[in-house]
């Protein structure tokens, strides 16, 4: 029923390839919608209306969900994107070439040095990877305070025995707002989690400079 190009794409993201799952059919247009409220349940974080046409979530494994309906979007749709399966490695483990230990020592001293860093690059490329790398060369004695549109990182399951807080921006919660929270919580170390728009990049410079 309707137009089978509305329910009949799938893609997968695979180190660093986006693959086209040609044989994955999800059988009509109204079934599509049924999987796409499904996946913004968890946590009962508001309705999937109309009038706003999206929502960024999180599912019960972690994993970061958008959906998207008309007339927002073209027609219904889902992203996941799973973070909870990152390895725990080590600066030496992710960087494999010839005077590793070069880059690994400045590195170190960064985060040593409390210095302002961003780590950049395309999707797929390891920037979570290299960050979840990073927090272990942080000195345990320091504070953490981390702030996200979604809560994704979960950096308090990986270091359970570390002082680690996250906040993230929410409808009544502008994360301006949520940074001056932030400020208050005696933190030593400030992580934005992700730069992906102008506003947030707004927030990253507003927390460097203090």
């Amino acid at each position: 029923s309707g137009n089978r190009e509305n329910y009949a794409n799938a893609w997968i993201f695979y180190k660093g390839q986006s693959v086209h799952l040609s044989f994955l059919d999800f059988e009509s247009e109204a079934e599509m919608e049924r999987i796409c409220r499904n996946m913004c349940r968890y946590r009962q974080p508001g309705e999937l209306s109309k009038k706003k046409g999206y929502l960024v979530h999180e599912m019960a494994d972690h994993a970061r969900v958008v959906v998207a309906r008309p007339d927002f979007a073209e027609c219904w749709l889902f992203f996941i994107r799973k973070l909870d399966n990152l390895p725990k490695s080590s600066l030496m483990d992710l960087l494999k070439d010839e005077n590793r230990e070069l880059p690994v020592t400045v590195l170190s001293w960064l985060m040593k040095g409390c210095q302002n860093v961003a780590i950049t690059g395309m999707q797929g490329c390891g920037k979570t990877t290299l960050l979840m790398a990073l927090v272990e060369q942080i000195p345990r004695e320091y504070t953490l305070r981390e702030l996200e549109l979604a809560f994704e990182l979960h950096l308090r399951e990986r270091y359970q025995k570390r002082n680690i807080v996250t906040f993230r921006e929410t409808a009544n919660v502008d994360g301006f707002d949520a940074l001056e929270v932030q400020k208050k919580t005696d933190g030593a170390v400030s992580i934005i989690g992700e730069v992906a728009s102008a506003k947030v990049a707004a927030w990253m410079i507003e927390s460097g400079q203090t």
